[in-house]
């Protein structure tokens, strides 16, 4: 990617993303994830609101991390001016900032939200109805929700609060966030590192935890179903018809217990992997981004890894529509425009169906 690069006697680098070719192509990208990204985060507000099916803890999370992704799309058109504009900082005044501040805050809350999702399915999965009823209480999920909004308007406020950064246009990225005026730059950089390096290892532990549950789980109910097989295949002896099976009957009352009192099904776990792989695709986008804004004069992957984790806001609609259960068949009935055949109406819908 060709750039003005100069190197001055104190051996300081000034880069600037100078090169307006592929400053073209960058917001042609974003054009794109702004059309697919409003398109596809508001189907899933929208099937949120459609099916009661949908409207679980889980999709609480869903249904935030899906607004956050909407707001990130809404503002990039602000970045697209910037960086179509030759002239220097774009004429749009203050909105450079807010666009910058909001994007900011929507991306690192994208990270908390995805961290919350994987507890979720921990608790889910591992544990029983009554703990993960008792964890996921209304209040606590308030609570959650908040948090995953205000720590990272905390991580945008704070910085300029302590005249470590201030928010505006970049000259040196032609982009609005962070302006080149920052006198923290390496102190906000290990910030950012460190909450996505800290959300990486909960996530990959929650899932991994999952996996060898289901996976102990699995062995169970085999090695009961064996023992259940190879005892209704003993030969009748005289005096021991009636003890074997009555040990087998024990051993699988002993098994089922634990199966219910930690209970997930084909539906659950499908519903884990499908947000499985939404964190897998969010990672593939943002770990790049996180090691590069700690690696001094990385700017040129910057720019890249940059236009990579802001694309990340279109794709989970794109996953829920082809993978996930509901979704797909909720997607499909407000395409059709069919909207009565939506899987467990909600009361909002019905009350539209009775008045259309």
């Amino acid at each position: 990617m060709a750039t003005t690069v100069s190197i001055e006697t104190n051996a300081t680098i000034h880069f600037e993303f100078s090169q307006y070719g592929y400053r073209i192509l960058a917001a042609g990208i974003m054009c794109l994830v702004t059309i697919i990204g409003v398109i596809g985060n508001s189907l899933v507000v929208v099937a949120l609101f459609l099916s009661n099916k949908l409207q679980t803890t889980t999709n609480v999370f869903v249904a935030c991390l899906a607004v956050t992704d909407l707001l990130n799309c809404i503002f990039f058109p602000v970045q697209v001016i910037s960086l179509l504009d030759s002239n220097g900082p774009p004429p749009i005044g203050s909105l450079c900032g807010i666009a910058g501040g909001v994007i900011i805050t929507t991306n690192i809350a994208s990270v908390v939200l995805l961290t919350l999702i994987a507890i979720n399915r921990w608790i889910k999965i591992t544990r029983s109805h009554e703990t993960y009823a008792r964890v996921y209480s209304q209040r606590n999920l308030v609570l959650m929700v908040s948090i995953s909004w205000i720590y990272p308007i905390l991580v945008m406020i704070l910085p300029q609060m302590a005249g470590l950064g201030k928010l505006g246009y970049s000259q040196r990225y032609k982009i609005c966030g962070w302006s080149d005026e920052q006198r923290g730059e390496f102190f906000m950089s290990m910030m950012l590192a460190l909450s996505i390096i800290s959300a990486f290892v909960v996530i990959t532990s929650c899932y991994v935890v999952i996996a060898l549950h289901v996976h102990k789980q699995a062995r169970q109910i085999a090695a009961a179903r064996s023992n259940q097989t190879s005892a209704s295949q003993q030969p009748a002896q005289d005096e021991g018809p009636a003890i074997a099976p009555t040990h087998v009957s024990v051993r699988l009352r002993i098994v089922e217990p634990e199966i219910r009192a930690n209970p997930w099904n084909a539906r659950e776990m499908k519903v884990t992997k499908n947000l499985a792989t939404v964190v897998c695709v969010f990672y593939v986008f943002v770990l790049p981004y996180g090691v590069c804004s700690v690696i001094p004069g990385s700017y040129i992957p910057f720019i890249c890894f940059t236009i990579l984790i802001l694309s990340n806001s279109m794709i989970n609609p794109v996953i829920y529509g082809f993978k996930h259960p509901v979704f797909s068949q909720v997607f499909l009935c407000i395409f059709q425009c069919r909207l009565d055949n939506v899987v467990e109406p909600s009361r909002g819908l019905r009350y539209l169906l009775r008045h259309r």
